[in-house]
């Protein structure tokens, strides 16, 4: 598995692990798709070991983890996952340490370590990782649905590397890498790949597309909407690029998007309902 697998996730969420005061406590839960681009490892493993000590007004609680699969990063088979809990977020009732007990099993999302982590003692090392209460509880939260989710991305990685090997300049086969990247490690690392296959092939509507999917979200961008603009004049007609740039339209944030059948009346009677008549379309994808 190539370097590019790994995580280059800004690991927003190993921030909330070792926050201080009411910013641990304002924490808001991440849905599974908004989770893995921001956590920098996931795996499933067993703790073996695990250890508390006090540290100035810190409690760290130390668990020595046996990486069973690796989902998202290279943790490596063995870690040691650091938590730290500071006196002044436990006197307010929230960021306490998740409580891995010798023998528990599951999902596992965790950072490296911080230079706010370092005020704990924790420093950056081989094998050392750090999360939170709240990271834990994302995780057991999505547990199901990210090991699904990781295994597949992982297994279409794997394939699309293979078939790259052979054919290293096919530009579907690079276009479904980008939109791999930008499920592992958010929209941003996905429009940059997008934008370079643009560059590289002014005419590929395919990666036009999957830019102007990847930029849906309100309110519009002038880029957006420039794109769109681009997008139609190269496929005029073309239904099935209309219905995608209708389903951008409406992930930007218009509500009047309609594509479909007229009846006698004038009205549409076969529109854009993402969750009636097109339910399952996930413009994330």
């Amino acid at each position: 598995m190539r370097q590019v697998f790994r995580s280059t996730g800004m690991a927003l969420l190993g921030v909330a692990a070792f926050a201080g005061g009411a910013a641990a406590c304002s924490y808001v839960p991440r849905s599974p798709v908004a989770a893995i681009p921001t956590t920098s490892f996931a795996f499933r493993g067993t703790v073996t070991a695990v250890q508390e000590v006090r540290r100035g007004e810190w409690t760290v609680l130390t668990a020595t983890v046996t990486v069973a699969e690796a989902l998202k990063g290279e943790p490596g088979p063995t870690i040691q996952l650091h938590q730290a809990a500071h006196d002044a977020t436990l006197k307010m009732g929230c960021g306490g340490n998740y409580p891995f007990t010798p023998g528990w099993q599951g999902l596992i999302y965790a950072e490296p370590p911080t230079e706010r982590a370092a005020e704990a003692g924790l420093l950056p090392a081989p094998g050392v990782l750090t999360t939170s209460s709240f990271i834990m509880f994302n995780a057991r939260q999505h547990e199901t649905s990210v090991i699904w989710q990781l295994r597949e991305l992982r297994d279409r990685w794997q394939a699309v590397e293979a078939a790259l090997g052979r054919s290293p300049d096919a530009l579907d086969l690079l276009l479904e890498r980008a939109r791999i990247i930008e499920r592992l490690d958010g929209r941003p690392a996905g429009q940059a790949l997008y934008r370079a296959l643009i560059a590289r092939d002014p005419g590929a509507i395919g990666a036009q597309l999957a830019l102007l999917r990847s930029l849906a979200v309100p309110p519009q961008s002038v880029e957006f909407r420039r794109l769109r603009a681009h997008v139609e004049a190269l496929a005029p007609g073309d239904a099935a690029v209309e219905a995608q740039v209708a389903q951008a339209r409406y992930a930007s944030g218009e509500s009047a998007v309609a594509l479909g059948r007229r009846d006698f009346r004038g009205w549409v009677v076969d529109g854009l309902q993402l969750q009636g008549g097109r339910r399952g379309v996930d413009l994330r994808q």
